[in-house]
């Protein structure tokens, strides 16, 4: 298979390249560019959830 981020050729099962792209990636690229994008997404939605408890305790609409 070829990967989608960097376009080498791999063997094996390969990677869900999600969300960083449509398809499957090498296992270089999983650890390097998709597994950090998880992550970074997974700190950016925890961010927006305090700002928006935040803003209703602000409000008096949540305790």
């Amino acid at each position: 298979m070829k990967c989608v981020i960097c376009g080498r050729k791999f063997s094996g099962y390969g990677n869900n390249a999600g969300p960083v792209a449509k398809g499957e990636c090498c296992d270089d690229c999983n650890l390097k560019v998709v597994v950090p994008a998880r992550i970074g997404m997974i700190y950016a939605d925890r961010e927006r959830s305090k700002k928006n408890v935040t803003r209703k305790n602000s409000t008096g609409t949540c305790r």
